[in-house]
């Protein structure tokens, strides 16, 4: 059952939320202060509330004052909820769509620092409830629900043991939601039972579709931790005598502007049908600063197809890729296209 009801915008606006609220969580002592996410058109903004009383009432005040007629509202706040016979910290989000009678309500129960061990999220995010009240008047839209669908392709590698392991590459525009996706890829994996998998498997994000960062790194290394620490995975653990090991592979790089070069007449294009093997490591490197030049690459299947195989002739070969070598410090005025909170 979809409890979104095929409204993938405000699945990525709520996890956005409940991600960014564990963020602001996990290095503190204490509470963090009560915050909303604000979506309209695809901008978005941070308000935080500081107020004695209850959050959930200072929010709808606030929007109640405020003219601007939004998407999706998502509310974080923290708070104390029961779990087996005893009271547990827990993040709490409301999300709603405008468009939308009802929202929902998720938490997410953690255990902070101040317990004088690491921060950690236990167990999954829970639905509590489907019937929250719009805060705001009702809004007749039927736009700005969908998302760019996430760029997920795998390659199968052939270790010396002569098992294998895989390597999924990955990209989309909002951390939250690609980290859930690529949770569901890798129970999907596990599901097979494939005897031969050795279970190493690495992340590898392409190139320009997620902006690095102290956020970010905590997305993708709290999925590791979840997946660590899911049901499905330590059976297959316990069944196979083997243990889950992920890595992350970040491979950012600034976009280096070239011309593009254009297919002569009657001569194919690289990125159609891309074959690499042929081709010098200095033709490589070309190709990659030529498919990272491309505009809005990130929404072009072409040239992610051609980026995963060129990353995959450049593993295969045992050599770097350009983006490993030392950057120039890009310009401060520089604004990339995604968004950052």
């Amino acid at each position: 059952m979809d409890i979104f009801q095929g409204n993938r915008k405000l699945e990525e606006a709520i996890f956005t939320g409940l991600d960014y609220a564990l963020w602001s969580r996990h290095d503190l002592n204490d509470a963090f202060t009560p915050f909303m996410m604000l979506h309209k058109n695809g901008n978005s903004k941070l308000v935080r509330v500081v107020a004695d009383g209850n959050p959930m009432e200072s929010f709808e005040s606030m929007l109640k004052k405020d003219n601007e007629q939004y998407d999706q509202i998502v509310m974080c706040l923290e708070g104390r909820v029961p779990h087996n016979g005893e009271k547990q910290d827990a993040v709490i989000v409301k999300g709603f769509d405008t468009s939308q009678e009802n929202g929902l309500m998720f938490m997410q129960r953690f255990r902070g620092k101040e317990s004088g061990q690491p921060f950690q999220k236990l167990g999954n995010p829970a639905l509590v409830g489907n019937k929250e009240i719009l805060p705001v008047p009702l809004v007749n839209r039927d736009s700005n629900k969908t998302i760019e669908e996430p760029y997920l392709s795998g390659i199968t590698l052939k270790e010396e043991s002569g098992e294998i392991s895989r390597e999924i590459f990955a990209g989309h525009q909002n951390s939250s939601y690609l980290a859930n996706q690529l949770f569901n890829a890798v129970l999907n994996i596990l599901d097979k039972n494939e005897p031969n998998f050795s279970g190493k498997l690495s992340f590898n994000f392409v190139p320009n579709t997620i902006k690095l960062g102290a956020f970010t790194e905590f997305i993708f290394n709290q999925l590791v931790s979840d997946l660590k620490n899911n049901p499905t995975v330590k059976n297959w653990e316990d069944t196979n005598g083997k243990s889950l090991k992920i890595e992350l592979k970040y491979n950012e790089n600034e976009v280096v502007q070239e011309k593009k070069v254009e297919p002569k007449k009657n001569e194919k294009s690289k990125s159609d049908k891309p074959n690499y093997s042929s081709l010098t490591n200095d033709e490589l490197n070309k190709e990659y600063y030529r498919l990272i030049s491309i505009p809005n690459a990130r929404t072009n299947i072409s040239a992610l197809t051609a980026m995963t195989e060129l990353m995959a002739e450049y593993q295969k070969r045992g050599i770097e890729m350009p983006n490993s070598k030392k950057k120039q410090n890009p310009k401060k005025d520089d604004k990339p296209w995604w968004k950052f909170w």
